[in-house]
């Protein structure tokens, strides 16, 4: 398919996952297709992959036809190439009735195919389909099939040892998920130790575990992860107040639609508190900030002020918002303690619903949700975005 893509000039996929999968099984593809400048969506589906806590009894077929159906039309798609892939080739049918108009053409991938009134184990070997009934019977309540041993043993993680090593003790997602299909065949190679127990000291070549193993080496490669609560510039921008973002911040980030922050007007940040992802691509948040800000700077010429302050009652509401959504997530409740969250245990780094509603919610400012700071002609411009001369370094805030 990628080979004849040449005669098509740039065109809008939409790439369907199938089961036991999610939209980021299409990262190869997706960065192939959109480096040649094709607009390209790979959207989970509703109870799968990285949605799988979504997953209900009462979701079915229906409920992922309108996944694509919505993105569709939340993202005003037209000419779409839709391209299904194993269980989502059943999902043809019910799209092409519903958004005939805004598709170009459909491509089966190694995908299903059923008549009207059936479902996939209908179409499944019937052995296969067997399987999936007994496991579903036995261990999914009769309505989910869950992974099996064989199903991992195909990953590589014969060894029980190992497996109990890399079984995490908390919910899948709580902290960020490794999309690879060579990690496990990699950790289980006969030149390879996993030492679970955390490293304890460094004595030149030689590397400690905290359970007292000891082990040489030629090099160490630090992977210690992000500080994505705390953003260092912040120690660097002061407001009308004359204190710093880090200082009103206090350890503690918001910001309204991720983008504005009280007492700091015309100070407008991408990639702000709660905009960043785990499902998606930060390339289409930074487009909808960047929506969202070129409408700010409308409003200041329309309006003639200098400045636009968000209100503080305004960022309460976006964020309590912002919180609720958050409460339900693998995130918060996921029982473990990843550099999504900050000291006090809240999670200020990612968003927790949909970029299609991050999309629709930074579309247009919202006047009603700023102070306007006259121009000169009313009265003098304030000082913002600078730090005063006198003003400390912030140390407090390191």
């Amino acid at each position: 398919m990628l080979s004849a893509l040449g005669g098509w000039g740039v065109a809008t996929f939409v790439l369907v996952h199938g089961a036991m999968h999610g939209g980021w099984c299409w990262r190869e593809v997706r960065q192939r297709l959109s480096g040649n400048g094709h607009e390209v969506y790979a959207p989970t589906l509703t109870g799968q992959g990285d949605r799988r806590r979504a997953l209900t009894p009462q979701v079915g077929i229906a409920d992922h036809v309108a996944d694509l159906t919505e993105l569709f039309w939340f993202e005003d798609l037209r000419d779409v190439h839709l391209v299904l892939h194993s269980y989502a080739g059943i999902l043809a049918g019910p799209v092409a009735e519903r958004a005939a108009g805004r598709l170009a053409s459909v491509t089966y991938l190694a995908a299903f195919l059923v008549r009207p009134g059936q479902c996939l184990l209908d179409v499944e070997p019937a052995e296969v389909a067997r399987r999936y009934r007994e496991l579903a019977a036995a261990d999914g309540g009769s309505w989910v099939v869950p992974a099996s041993p064989r199903f991992l043993d195909q990953w590589g993680l014969t060894d029980p040892d190992l497996r109990a090593k890399l079984t995490p003790d908390y919910v899948m997602g709580c902290k960020r998920i490794l999309l690879s299909s060579d990690y496990y065949p990699a950790l289980a190679r006969p030149n390879v130790d996993v030492v679970a127990a955390g490293l304890a000291k460094v004595d030149g070549s030689t590397l400690t575990a905290q359970d007292g193993t000891s082990y040489d080496v030629d090099a160490i490669a630090f992977a210690t992860g992000f500080r994505a609560t705390d953003i260092p510039i912040a120690r660097h921008i002061y407001g009308a107040a004359g204190v710093s973002l880090a200082q009103a911040w206090d350890r503690d980030m918001r910001a309204l639609r991720g983008t504005t922050v009280p007492g700091f007007p015309n100070l407008c940040l991408v990639i702000g508190p709660n905009t960043g992802l785990g499902h998606n691509s930060m390339i289409h948040m930074i487009e909808s900030q960047l929506s969202y800000i070129a409408d700010y700077l409308a409003t200041l010429d329309r309006s003639g002020a200098a400045a636009l302050d968000a209100r503080p009652a305004a960022e309460d509401r976006w964020c309590a918002e912002v919180e609720r959504r958050m409460s339900a997530t693998v995130w918060t409740t996921g029982g473990c303690v990843s550099w999504y969250l900050n000291a006090a245990g809240r999670n200020p780094t990612l968003w927790p619903a949909s970029t299609i509603r991050f999309r629709r919610a930074t579309r247009r400012l919202d006047p009603a949700e700023y102070d306007l700071i006259p121009g000169p002609r009313a009265g003098a411009a304030p000082d913002v975005g600078a730090a005063p001369d006198a003003a400390p370094e912030g140390d407090a805030d390191a």
